[in-house]
């Protein structure tokens, strides 16, 4: 659970970034925590901007540059109102820059020259082709971008911890318990498959998840600043995905 008071709240690699704007100094772990914001997040503006009917090479221009400023932290102080949570200061500054580059009428090339992501991008159109288009608006299929990405970190933060402990085997078997689809997975056949009782697969089942929640929460609270905000952003992520 989130601690009761903000100032107990702990430091995050957003407040980090934030709170390196005010300085005169550059922070290296600022640099290092947007550095790690920016790998994370690249696709879902990418997406955005393609749902824009925005070519690719250029929604790929678009998305470098924005993260190129955004180091340099130029674009900071353009969302004022939305930097407690870096989901809602992500969207609306990159839509702020997509404003600002269509009336200049050119791209940014690659930030200068120098890719600030690892771009893949033939992974990318095929993430996006692959996306249904079910006429949703651009900002809520960022929010489902944004939520499959937290997912998809949260997941990957869990398998390591597991491998850690020597349950590698056991998570990958029961990794699937962990999906937001409606369909029960097949106990029987799971607890056959790990020569365990049902009983006992279905307490690992509920341990696994716990810690999978708690690495959400991990993951959430790396882009936000206040414990109200973390609650508020948990409570979209879960919405989000059940709207799928």
């Amino acid at each position: 659970m989130p601690p009761d008071s903000p100032a107990a709240f702990p430091e995050t690699r957003w407040s980090l970034v934030l709170r390196a704007q005010t300085s005169a100094v550059p922070d290296e772990r600022a640099r290092l925590a947007l550095d790690e914001l920016c790998a994370n997040y690249w696709y879902p503006l990418y997406a955005f901007a393609r749902r824009r009917e925005i070519p690719p090479a250029e929604a790929e221009d678009l998305t470098q540059g924005f993260f190129a400023l955004l180091v340099s932290r130029s674009l900071l102080d353009k969302a004022d109102r939305e930097r407690g949570r870096l989901r809602s200061f992500l969207i609306g500054v990159f839509k702020l820059h997509i404003a600002d580059e269509t009336r200049r009428e050119h791209r940014l090339r690659r930030g200068g020259g120098h890719a600030l992501v690892s771009f893949e991008h033939a992974q990318a159109e095929e993430w996006f082709v692959a996306e249904t288009a079910d006429g949703a608006a651009p900002e809520q299929l960022f929010d489902r971008d944004w939520a499959e990405t937290v997912v998809d970190h949260a997941m990957r933060a869990l398998e390591e911890e597991c491998a850690q402990k020597g349950k590698g085997p056991l998570f990958a078997r029961l990794r699937e318990f962990l999906s937001w689809e409606h369909a029960e997975p097949e106990v029987a056949a799971a607890a056959r498959d790990l020569g365990i009782t049902e009983g006992a697969l279905r307490v690992a089942v509920h341990r696994l998840r716990h810690n999978f929640r708690q690495q959400l929460q991990a993951q959430v609270a790396q882009t936000v600043t206040t414990p109200d905000e973390l609650q508020a952003e948990l409570d979209h992520l879960f919405r989000t995905l059940l709207r799928e």
